[in-house]
């Protein structure tokens, strides 16, 4: 049986539990927002505090959400060059933007005929022009 270390689940905790603890982002208050695009002379005195307080937060909140990812890269980079340098198998789990394109990707070409013929692994999408693919 395999011997896991603490690394190992320090690793697998990070990438797997970190994105569920999601924080509540004041700037992104439905009201501070209205209040917001409203503009300060329309607000009565208690919308006015309200808008005070949560644009103090929001302002809070992005100085730390700064100093959080900075502390948060410097340990993903720690963990991943541990991983990296482990002997034996590690579970990754890479979240990224659904609408990023993942580049490259072997697929079929259509001919001018329009037959469809597949990819050789050298020439994977995006295409390169044959000059390219020969030097």
């Amino acid at each position: 049986m395999k011997k896991i270390t603490m690394y190992q689940i320090l690793f697998f905790f990070l990438f797997s539990m970190l994105p569920i603890y999601g924080q509540y982002n004041p700037c992104y208050d439905e009201l501070y927002l209205d209040l917001k695009a409203g503009g300060i002379n329309s607000m009565t005195t208690r919308e006015y505090h309200y808008f005070t307080r949560k644009d103090e937060e929001c302002g809070e909140y992005n100085t730390f959400d700064k100093k959080y990812y900075d502390q948060l890269n410097l340990m993903q980079e720690e963990i991943l060059k541990i991983v990296v340098n482990s002997k034996g198998a590690s579970i990754c789990e890479l979240i990224m933007d659904p609408d990023e394109e993942q580049i490259p990707k072997a697929i079929n070409k259509r001919t001018p005929e329009g037959k469809t013929v597949p990819t050789k692994l050298e020439d994977m999408y995006p295409f390169l022009s044959k000059e390219d693919l020969n030097s």
